[in-house]
């Protein structure tokens, strides 16, 4: 999925456990550039 800058993705999966859950790229340019982030789950 390509999201640009100042673009917003959503997206819908099951989660068993509320938290803050980890993404990252495994290119550590590209981490450096955004695509490292939280994703917390509330509900």
């Amino acid at each position: 999925i390509n999201v640009r800058p100042n673009e917003e993705l959503r997206l819908r999966m099951k989660q068993d456990f509320k938290g803050l859950r980890m993404y990252h790229c495994h290119i550590l340019e590209h981490e450096d550039l955004g695509m490292m982030g939280n994703l917390e789950v509330k509900e």
